[in-house]
């Protein structure tokens, strides 16, 4: 009984998943190009920074391979989230536009029905592309294996808290999508920049608006020690950040279904 809702959710899920597949795949040129491209671009991020460490090898403590993995786990989290919940990237908009009535009144939950209602496909390049990386440039024994799976799907819920929170504030603040944006855009620079560079009020910024210290450096320091104490920090992080979005994201909803959403096409 207890689990009756966690697997309908993941069928649905599924469900949501294998449709928009082959609504992309109708497509096929484009399906393949748009995969093909990420993981092009990716390999050029990539390129880059391996030039880069063999001008400068270590960067306060940070080395060519931490930024390999780093690389490979950013790859991976942030494209299951593009990929599993493409969605909340319009959810802003969808609230900005009045979109979501449409899901007010289906039976499923409407933050996971709004998440789940896209699949983008550069995600699935993203995610091989990590993969790839790992295999080259990771530790390949069963545990640091199964460390860092644990680590790439903990951060993808972090990275979906995120996005949820940032494109929420739409629901208190109107016009919110390109701010949202901004966010997203600096998060990804983050989690793809070498940790160590940052400090002072940068490393300020990465522990409190910004997760980039928890779906980034955390992880990677995880990666290379295992401390149960780290992982319990980013445990206790990922399910604090996870109650936040669902107040968030609730709280603004009975505000957009009283009516008192400000009208943003105005």
């Amino acid at each position: 009984m207890f689990l009756s809702t966690p697997v309908k959710y993941l069928k649905f899920s599924i469900l949501m998943v294998k449709t928009n597949i082959k609504s992309a795949a109708a497509y096929k040129t484009s399906f393949i190009m748009q995969i093909i491209g990420m993981m092009v671009g990716d390999t050029s991020f990539a390129i880059m920074w391996t030039i880069f460490f063999k001008r400068f090898p270590i960067i306060n403590g940070w080395q060519s391979n931490d930024m390999m993995v780093l690389i490979a786990l950013s790859s991976i989290n942030f494209g299951l989230c593009l990929f599993f919940a493409g969605g909340t990237w319009e959810l802003a908009k969808k609230i900005a536009n009045g979109e979501l009535d449409q899901y007010i009144a289906a039976p499923q939950n409407l933050l996971w029905s709004v998440a789940t209602s896209k699949s983008l496909l550069p995600g699935f390049g993203e995610v091989l592309f990590g993969i790839i990386i790992y295999i080259m440039f990771g530790q390949l024994s069963f545990l640091p294996v199964i460390t860092f799976i644990s680590l790439c799907l903990i951060t993808s819920i972090i990275l979906f808290n995120f996005q949820v929170i940032t494109q929420s504030m739409a629901f208190y603040f109107g016009n919110f999508e390109d701010a949202a944006e901004q966010l997203y855009v600096a998060l990804a620079f983050c989690t793809y920049t070498p940790q160590g560079s940052f400090t002072g009020f940068f490393k300020i910024i990465m522990f409190t608006i910004i997760p980039g210290f928890f779906v980034a450096e955390l992880p990677v320091k995880l990666i290379k020690t295992f401390n149960i104490y780290y992982f319990l920090l980013l445990l206790a992080f990922t399910v604090a950040t996870y109650f936040l979005a669902i107040f968030v994201f609730k709280k603004g909803l009975k505000r957009y279904e009283s009516g008192s959403l400000m009208n943003v096409k105005m």
